[in-house]
């Protein structure tokens, strides 16, 4: 993208209340410190973490959109930007989301939670169709 684009691009971001100049900075700066090779992810990153904060926006906004799916965007939005480091966005997203540190952490200890319950769900499944196919069913 030529530094044109680039400038469009932040300027819809910015306007949209999706990110700010803060979180941009914060951005360029991990691009340069690039720690453990990082900064080749973030476009991939900040596509979904855009895609959820449309969904919390919208929600927000009270436009078509469900409780859950905007708390799930929260979550990921939350992991996303901590896994890269941005602080900035972090708070951002929990600003929007109108919930303080403590909360956005019980979220993420439900959604882990509940990820391992599916993850131990998902090998009984596996064990059960294993048994099965052995019996010849």
């Amino acid at each position: 993208m030529d530094s044109e684009a680039v400038k469009k691009w932040k300027a819809e971001r910015i306007e949209e209340g999706i990110l700010d100049e803060e979180c941009f900075i914060e951005l360029e700066n991990i691009y340069k410190n690039n720690p453990e090779g990082i900064a080749e992810r973030i476009p991939c990153l900040l596509e979904t973490m855009e895609s959820e904060l449309r969904k919390v926006a919208r929600y927000q906004k009270g436009l078509p959109g469900d409780f859950d799916e905007s708390m799930g965007a929260l979550t990921s939005l939350q992991f996303a930007s901590t896994r890269i480091g941005c602080k900035k966005i972090k708070t951002k997203i929990e600003e929007m989301a109108g919930v303080d540190e403590e909360e956005a952490d019980m979220w993420s200890d439900a959604r882990r939670e509940m990820n391992r319950a599916l993850a131990e769900l998902k090998i009984h499944m596996d064990t059960y169709l294993t048994l099965i196919k052995r019996r010849g069913g």
